[in-house]
């Protein structure tokens, strides 16, 4: 029988065919730093805080550098070299695949792997032709994917301090423009990565870390630079839901996702805020939708999680939060898109589903009152704007119809809302509640105050007989009799 011969378009399919996203690469290689600090910090080589992960971009050229445990001299080639082969587990690691530090091939000329482990004065280093790689792309059954991987590495070494530790990956010659935009770069990662929160959140990033403690959950954050600038995760408030319209979290609120035995699956937070409406692509867009995470780094990127568990596709993008995956089993399929199929996702899934018919109510319950609210505010604004014209009756009997009309769904608006505070003052502990309590604060938005009404004389002979000009907050508008 011969022997299976593994051809180059493997490669290929774990290069530039394996990620939509180019600025995937960076996940991938943060997610091996990641667990390379974890085992620094094990091993004693590392204190909690010193390990550091610095991104450096220039023109046409990226290095991804940690400070983790690096690789000892005599795995280098082997633990590089092989495809798809890793001692790491998925229970544990973020990275666990072996295919994950082969994406950068994809867009540069040349890639360079460095590693250098504690007590060894040498570092060892892999450069890839990536150029000459991608050539040999699409050239059929003729040659292997190992055969290849030979023709287009080489490795070398230099002597340096035997303290130093760590691993550094370079793409130079990169041609893709999103790669090396500075900007672009932080605005992906500040969510995707595990970065902390920031400063502009922190009275709330502290209520979820004693939340995941409480859980006995780690969630695992991670000193990540870009040319020298920390990342943080970017939530705040308050937010823009739009370019005119701004919104806030006055609270958060958590779930537990347990399994029938009880055992934690994972957990949620979301922000409760004024549901105003949908966060917009000219609001705060990056901070939207409750995002998924394992290892405190983003599953999917490029659509909202969730939008098919929800019954309406629109509500994810009314809310900020996150969900984190507790259960060793829910694990990341080889894109980082979602879970592999087991019965746990599938139980995690159920679970979801209850919690995002939950959130729908929520997001139902404050339309309704913001919708009442723009009803009354649109009647007063009528009411205080309403200026009688002298050299047209007719004008001020129609003006004086529409402000009627106005008034009639005023008063539903009221009626609407008061059915609302009743629901939140007999169940005032749940998300609903406390999102309609939030919004029915200012008592002046929504009630009908007594207001004298305009004083109209009509020349109109034929008045209806119905006087249509009753209001129930004030005394009849006053008509002088025609003819």
């Amino acid at each position: 029988m011969a022997e299976s011969n593994i051809g180059v378009n493997l490669i290929e399919i774990l290069t530039t065919g394996m990620y939509k996203n180019s600025l995937t690469i960076f996940r991938e290689y943060i997610q091996n730093s990641c667990d390379a600090i974890d085992k620094a910090m094990k091993a004693g080589l590392l204190a909690a805080g010193e390990g550091k992960i610095q991104i450096t971009l220039d023109q046409n050229y990226i290095c991804i550098e940690d400070n983790g445990c690096g690789i000892a001299a005599m795995d280098f080639k082997n633990t590089l070299w092989n495809i798809a082969q890793s001692d790491k587990s998925s229970a544990t690691d973020k990275g666990f695949r072996g295919i994950g530090r082969l994406c950068g091939l994809a867009y540069c000329k040349e890639l360079i792997f460095t590693a250098t482990a504690a007590g060894e004065n040498q570092a060892n280093s892999m450069h890839f032709d990536a150029k000459k790689l991608r050539e040999n792309f699409y050239k059929g059954r003729d040659i292997s994917a190992d055969t290849v991987i030979k023709q287009v590495t080489k490795i070398q070494s230099e002597t340096v301090n035997a303290n130093s530790h760590g691993f550094k990956v370079e793409l130079i010659g990169v041609d893709n423009g999103n790669l090396i935009d500075e900007s672009i770069v932080k605005k992906y990662l500040s969510f995707v990565a595990p970065v902390p929160y920031g400063e502009d959140f922190s009275e709330f990033s502290t209520r979820i870390h004693e939340y995941a403690a409480n859980l006995n959950f780690r969630i695992d954050e991670y000193n990540i630079a870009v040319n020298g600038a920390q990342l943080f995760k970017e939530y705040r408030s308050p937010f823009r839901i739009n370019k005119n319209t701004r919104d806030e979290i006055f609270t958060l609120s958590f779930k537990d996702f347990r399994d029938g035995g009880g055992k934690l699956m994972g957990w949620a937070w979301f922000g409760l805020c004024g549901f105003k409406g949908q966060i917009s692509d000219n609001g705060d867009k990056n901070l939207r939708c409750i995002r998924l995470r394992k290892g405190n780094i983003q599953i999917g990127a490029e659509q909202p999680f969730g939008v098919e568990l929800f019954k309406e596709a629109r509500v994810p993008y009314y809310f900020i939060g996150e969900i984190f995956a507790a259960n060793e089993k829910l694990i990341p399929n080889s894109q980082r898109d979602y879970f592999v199929q087991n019965s746990q996702r599938d139980s995690f899934e159920d679970a979801l589903k209850l919690y995002f018919n939950d959130l729908w109510l929520i997001v139902r319950a404050a339309s309704n009152v913001n919708s009442a609210k723009k009803t009354i505010r649109k009647y007063k604004d009528a009411l205080a704007n309403f200026k009688p014209d002298s050299t047209s009756s007719n004008s001020d009997y129609l003006e004086t119809r529409k402000l009627n009309a106005l008034e009639l769904e005023a008063q539903r608006a009221v009626k609407t809302i008061g059915g609302y505070i009743y629901r939140a003052e007999s169940k005032p502990n749940d998300d609903v509640s406390r999102v309609i309590s939030f919004l029915t604060q200012n008592k002046d938005e929504i009630t009908l105050a007594v207001t004298p009404p305009p004083r109209i004389y009509s020349n109109v002979k034929h008045l209806p007989k119905s006087n249509i000009f009753a209001n129930r907050n004030c005394q009849l508008y006053k008509e002088r009799s025609c003819g």
